[in-house]
């Protein structure tokens, strides 16, 4: 008998004896798949991690974010507000730029008051007192100046020492020149000697006044001391800072304090205009003066019901050769009978063989003269209204003798100058020169016959 191997359908009997063997042939062949793709996976996985490659993309983050580290510990250690990448010589202009400066007076180990030297600013206290320091100072602004001509700056030809004079055709006006504001120096103790008792006092008793808001009280103190027959010079020297002081805020701003009565208020009526309300008022100033306190541009545009501020004058100046100053007073007096002081500033005086007189005069009438014409005396050089090489500026006050020792004397005056070097020295032909934007604001407060000057040594 054969076997079953050996029958003619022997091949199909592995089939179906082996029909469970097929699926689970499938099955490992499925999990050596899965093995396979698993394998794979890894090994991809492993190639993405250790590729050369991704290994130097990494070392380049890590070398970013270092210098991002280094840059943020570099801003850290940086002035407050100079960011990264300013430029710090610019942020350093951009800070002074912002930073109050302080100018200082005068160059050590230099005179003031010297012709040339750059050192001492025109127009200050070390010009006008030598003996002044410059401990703590304070800076007084000038009011804006507006002009108009009229009949009394009709452009007369002035021949200075000769005492003739002429008419021409009125000019028109220069504009101002700009100068620094005159700076009143408190004189301290440490420097400029030592104040008196008196004037110690005094200064403690006006700082309590002016602390409870009684100026005029506090102007009074430190007048009366100005004027003590004991009053050192450096007494002097800082009471003339300290009314100053107060003279800009009750006299030379818009301000009225019912108690000054050097000031007072006045309603515009209908018709009215500055030079009828000075005349009729009899404020005795110029009437640009009302321009001046007011900030009034076009006098032709005042309106009825305007209130102003109107200074009551005469004013009078005293000048004192030997400190080169010119002390500007008000007609009203303390309560002691003194004038009261306002303010002082800088010029220049007659050279030694063209002494400036000692003596009293006043402002003479018809002389108050805006860029006129001048003839040189001695050369007879003419130089006409707005020559910019006009020796001496554009303002002119002509003034006149009143005493035994002046009256026979003419052809002086108080004008300005286009040398601004020349204050605090001697450089004129006899007459009083100050800076442009000084002589202007003089010459709005001083009226003729009534205002007067007296010079001394």
């Amino acid at each position: 008998m054969a076997l079953p191997s050996q029958m003619p359908r022997s091949g199909q009997a592995p089939a179906r004896v082996m029909g469970g063997g097929r699926r689970a042939g499938w099955k490992a062949r499925r999990r050596r798949r899965i093995v396979g793709v698993v394998v794979l996976a890894i090994v991809g996985a492993l190639a993405f991690l250790f590729w050369p490659g991704r290994v130097s993309d990494a070392q380049a983050n890590g070398a970013i974010s270092g210098d991002a580290a280094a840059a943020q510990q570099e801003t850290a250690t940086m002035p407050v507000g100079l960011g990264r990448g300013a430029d710090p010589i610019s942020e350093a202009a951009r800070r002074s730029e912002t930073t109050p400066r302080t100018t200082s007076p005068g160059t050590p180990g230099s005179a003031p008051g010297t012709p040339g030297n750059p050192g001492t600013t025109p127009g200050s206290t070390a010009a006008q007192n030598p003996t002044s320091t410059t401990e703590p100072t304070r800076t007084a602004s000038t009011p804006p100046t507006t002009t108009t001509n009229t009949r009394e700056s009709a452009g007369n030809v002035i021949e200075m020492g000769s005492g003739r004079s002429g008419t021409t055709a009125a000019p028109a006006q220069r504009p101002a020149e700009q100068s620094a504001p005159v700076r009143e120096t408190i004189a301290g103790s440490d420097s400029a000697g030592a104040l008196s008792n008196a004037a110690r006092a005094a200064t403690t008793r006006a700082d309590e006044l002016l602390a409870r808001n009684r100026p005029v009280e506090a102007r009074d103190v430190l007048n009366r001391m100005l004027h003590d027959r004991n009053a050192t010079s450096a007494d002097r020297a800082e009471m003339r800072a300290r009314l100053a002081q107060i003279a800009q805020d009750l006299t030379f701003s818009a301000r009225v304090v019912p108690e000054d009565t050097t000031a007072t208020m006045y309603t515009i009526a209908s018709g009215d205009s500055l030079a009828r309300i000075i005349a009729r008022e009899n404020f005795d100033t110029d009437f640009r003066m009302l321009q001046r306190l007011n900030n009034i541009t076009d006098p032709a545009r005042i309106r009825p019901g305007q209130r102003i501020k109107a200074l009551k004058g005469p004013f009078h100046v005293v000048v004192h050769k030997g400190a080169f100053r010119l002390d500007l007073y008000a007609d009203q007096t303390d309560s002691a009978g003194n004038r009261i002081f306002l303010r002082s500033f800088a010029v220049g005086i007659g050279e030694l063989d063209s002494e400036t007189p000692l003596g009293a005069f006043r402002v003479r009438q018809n002389s108050k003269l805006i860029d006129p014409r001048w003839v040189n005396p001695r050369t007879g050089e003419v130089f006409a209204s707005k020559d910019p090489k006009n020796p001496i500026g554009n303002r002119w006050i002509g003034i006149e003798g009143i005493d035994t020792q002046t009256e026979s004397l003419s052809g002086y005056g108080i004008h300005g100058t286009i040398e601004p070097q020349s204050i605090g020295a001697r450089g004129s032909m006899g007459c009083i020169r100050m800076l442009q934007a000084d002589v202007e604001l003089i010459y709005d407060m001083l009226v003729p016959l009534k205002s007067t000057v007296l010079i001394v040594e």
